[in-house]
Protein backbone atom coordinates (compact mmCIF):
# COMPACT_ATOMS: atom_id res chain seq x y z
CA UNK A 1 0.00 0.00 0.00
CA UNK A 2 2.99 2.94 1.24
CA UNK A 3 4.20 2.04 -2.62
CA UNK A 4 1.36 2.81 -3.95
CA UNK A 5 0.36 5.91 -1.97
CA UNK A 6 3.80 7.06 -0.74
CA UNK A 7 3.61 9.39 2.78
CA UNK A 8 4.58 12.84 2.57
CA UNK A 9 8.84 13.39 2.54
CA UNK A 10 8.42 15.22 5.93
CA UNK A 11 7.03 11.27 7.34
CA UNK A 12 10.65 10.27 6.37
CA UNK A 13 11.76 9.67 10.10
CA UNK A 14 8.60 8.66 11.10
CA UNK A 15 9.13 5.35 8.37
CA UNK A 16 12.93 5.29 9.36
CA UNK A 17 11.84 4.75 13.08
CA UNK A 18 9.03 2.35 12.22
CA UNK A 19 11.60 0.03 9.92
CA UNK A 20 13.84 -0.12 12.89
CA UNK A 21 11.26 -1.93 14.62
CA UNK A 22 10.24 -4.26 11.76
CA UNK A 23 7.41 -2.27 10.06
CA UNK A 24 7.08 -1.07 6.54
CA UNK A 25 7.02 -2.09 3.17
CA UNK A 26 8.95 -5.45 2.85
CA UNK A 27 9.56 -5.94 6.63
CA UNK A 28 9.03 -8.79 8.95
CA UNK A 29 7.39 -7.82 11.98
CA UNK A 30 8.11 -11.89 13.12
CA UNK A 31 11.99 -11.27 12.32
CA UNK A 32 12.26 -8.89 15.30
CA UNK A 33 13.79 -9.72 18.47
CA UNK A 34 11.19 -10.96 20.95
CA UNK A 35 11.32 -8.19 23.04
CA UNK A 36 10.39 -5.66 19.99
CA UNK A 37 7.22 -8.26 19.16
CA UNK A 38 6.35 -8.09 23.25
CA UNK A 39 6.45 -4.35 22.64
CA UNK A 40 4.48 -4.45 19.40
CA UNK A 41 1.42 -6.57 21.34
CA UNK A 42 1.30 -3.93 24.42
CA UNK A 43 1.46 -0.70 22.01
CA UNK A 44 -1.46 -2.40 20.28
CA UNK A 45 -3.37 -3.10 23.64
CA UNK A 46 -3.12 -0.02 24.60
CA UNK A 47 -3.49 1.64 21.37
CA UNK A 48 -7.10 0.02 20.27
CA UNK A 49 -8.79 1.11 23.51
CA UNK A 50 -7.42 4.92 23.00
CA UNK A 51 -8.57 4.72 19.12
CA UNK A 52 -11.88 3.65 20.27
CA UNK A 53 -12.55 6.37 22.96
CA UNK A 54 -11.56 9.09 19.80
CA UNK A 55 -13.82 7.40 17.78
CA UNK A 56 -16.78 7.36 20.12
CA UNK A 57 -16.12 10.73 22.36
CA UNK A 58 -17.98 12.91 19.33
CA UNK A 59 -15.55 15.52 19.68
CA UNK A 60 -14.65 15.69 15.73
CA UNK A 61 -18.63 16.01 15.34
CA UNK A 62 -20.87 18.48 14.65
CA UNK A 63 -24.40 17.55 16.29
CA UNK A 64 -27.34 18.21 14.22
CA UNK A 65 -30.93 16.65 16.08
CA UNK A 66 -29.04 14.02 17.73
CA UNK A 67 -26.95 12.92 14.30
CA UNK A 68 -23.40 13.59 14.21
CA UNK A 69 -22.07 15.03 11.19
CA UNK A 70 -18.42 14.58 10.34
CA UNK A 71 -15.89 16.85 10.14
CA UNK A 72 -15.20 18.37 6.55
CA UNK A 73 -11.37 16.72 6.86
CA UNK A 74 -12.65 13.29 6.96
CA UNK A 75 -11.05 11.16 4.89
CA UNK A 76 -7.93 13.70 4.98
CA UNK A 77 -6.82 13.84 8.59
CA UNK A 78 -3.26 14.45 7.24
CA UNK A 79 -1.03 14.58 10.15
CA UNK A 80 -3.53 14.50 12.84
CA UNK A 81 -2.74 10.54 13.73
CA UNK A 82 -5.20 9.90 15.92
CA UNK A 83 -7.90 11.17 13.89
CA UNK A 84 -6.76 9.32 11.04
CA UNK A 85 -6.04 6.06 12.97
CA UNK A 86 -9.13 5.64 14.97
CA UNK A 87 -11.48 6.21 11.33
CA UNK A 88 -9.29 4.42 9.33
CA UNK A 89 -8.55 1.21 11.34
CA UNK A 90 -12.00 1.25 12.96
CA UNK A 91 -14.40 2.31 10.56
CA UNK A 92 -12.97 1.90 7.46
CA UNK A 93 -10.04 2.26 5.37
CA UNK A 94 -11.00 4.23 2.54
CA UNK A 95 -14.05 7.23 2.50
CA UNK A 96 -15.14 9.29 -0.32
CA UNK A 97 -14.65 13.00 0.49
CA UNK A 98 -17.52 15.12 2.46
CA UNK A 99 -18.05 16.70 -0.79
CA UNK A 100 -19.67 13.22 -2.38
CA UNK A 101 -20.58 11.16 0.76
CA UNK A 102 -22.03 12.53 4.44
CA UNK A 103 -21.66 9.67 6.90
CA UNK A 104 -23.80 10.22 9.40
CA UNK A 105 -23.58 8.63 12.83
CA UNK A 106 -26.41 8.61 16.10
CA UNK A 107 -25.59 7.07 19.20
CA UNK A 108 -28.14 8.25 21.36
CA UNK A 109 -31.94 8.17 20.87
CA UNK A 110 -34.11 11.28 21.00
CA UNK A 111 -34.32 11.09 24.70
CA UNK A 112 -30.65 11.25 24.83
CA UNK A 113 -30.09 7.53 25.88
CA UNK A 114 -27.73 5.52 24.26
CA UNK A 115 -28.93 3.36 21.57
CA UNK A 116 -28.78 -0.24 22.70
CA UNK A 117 -30.53 -3.89 21.48
CA UNK A 118 -33.91 -3.47 21.52
CA UNK A 119 -36.64 -1.91 18.99
CA UNK A 120 -36.14 1.60 17.74
CA UNK A 121 -38.32 3.46 14.92
CA UNK A 122 -36.85 5.60 12.50
CA UNK A 123 -40.00 7.71 11.21
CA UNK A 124 -40.08 9.59 8.02
CA UNK A 125 -43.67 11.53 7.60
CA UNK A 126 -45.10 10.90 4.08
CA UNK A 127 -43.40 12.82 1.74
CA UNK A 128 -40.65 13.88 3.65
CA UNK A 129 -37.66 11.65 2.96
CA UNK A 130 -34.29 12.44 3.45
CA UNK A 131 -33.78 15.63 1.36
CA UNK A 132 -31.11 14.59 -0.60
CA UNK A 133 -30.93 13.92 -4.85
CA UNK A 134 -29.12 11.08 -4.69
CA UNK A 135 -28.39 7.48 -2.93
CA UNK A 136 -29.33 7.17 0.62
CA UNK A 137 -29.50 4.49 2.97
CA UNK A 138 -29.62 3.96 6.56
CA UNK A 139 -27.54 0.92 8.46
CA UNK A 140 -27.26 -0.01 11.72
CA UNK A 141 -23.89 -1.28 13.04
CA UNK A 142 -23.38 -2.73 16.63
CA UNK A 143 -20.79 -1.76 19.38
CA UNK A 144 -18.05 -3.99 17.33
CA UNK A 145 -18.76 -1.90 14.19
CA UNK A 146 -20.08 -4.90 12.68
CA UNK A 147 -23.70 -5.51 11.37
CA UNK A 148 -26.54 -6.33 13.50
CA UNK A 149 -27.96 -9.53 13.09
CA UNK A 150 -31.75 -9.36 12.52
CA UNK A 151 -34.74 -11.43 11.97
CA UNK A 152 -35.39 -9.65 8.29
CA UNK A 153 -31.82 -10.41 7.15
CA UNK A 154 -32.22 -7.07 5.70
CA UNK A 155 -28.99 -4.44 7.05
CA UNK A 156 -29.63 -1.59 5.18
CA UNK A 157 -32.67 0.37 4.02
CA UNK A 158 -32.95 3.07 1.41
CA UNK A 159 -34.15 4.57 -1.70
CA UNK A 160 -33.71 1.64 -3.40
CA UNK A 161 -35.18 -0.82 -0.79
CA UNK A 162 -38.06 -2.30 -2.62
CA UNK A 163 -41.47 -2.28 -0.95
CA UNK A 164 -40.56 0.74 1.93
Amino acid sequence: MLAENPPPPHHEVLLRQFAEIGIGPGLDVEAQPESVRQSLVRAAATGVPMLEQQLLSGEWARVVNGWRYPPPQLGRFGDDFLRRAAEQSLVGIAVNDPEESCYLAAFHDADGAKLSTGRYELRFEAGSLPPVDAFWSLTVYGEDRNLVPNPLGRYSIGDRTPDW
